[in-house]
């Protein structure tokens, strides 16, 4: 059983949703007093906005990637940092519980 080695010093705030190039995070709620339970919703929108238009005359479909897709990694953090995949580790200080896999779709 994999135990997380809690570093954060503030209390459950955040879900961190970890992707490949991508670090979204939502708002914790209905956090019970001892800590153990809360509830979040899964974010939704696209992590690049939908483009198309003509290439050497073809119309190209508007390509989506949504914020939440396929497998991720989520952690349950105490502040929400700026993160990319050149910093990640950074998180390391601020999770409370996780990571654990989800999956989307």
């Amino acid at each position: 059983m994999y135990t997380t080695n809690v570093t954060a010093t503030g209390p459950p705030r955040y879900v961190a949703w970890i992707s490949q190039l991508n670090c979204t995070y939502s708002d914790l709620v209905n956090v019970s007093s001892d800590g153990l339970s809360g509830v979040t919703v899964q974010p939704g929108g696209d992590v690049y906005p939908p483009e198309g238009g003509l290439v050497n005359g073809t119309q190209i479909p508007p390509q989506v990637d949504p914020t939440i897709n396929g497998t991720m990694f989520i952690a349950v953090v105490d502040d929400n940092p700026v993160l990319t995949s050149y910093n990640l580790s950074v998180i390391n200080q601020h999770t409370i519980a996780g990571p654990a896999i989800y999956a989307a779709g």
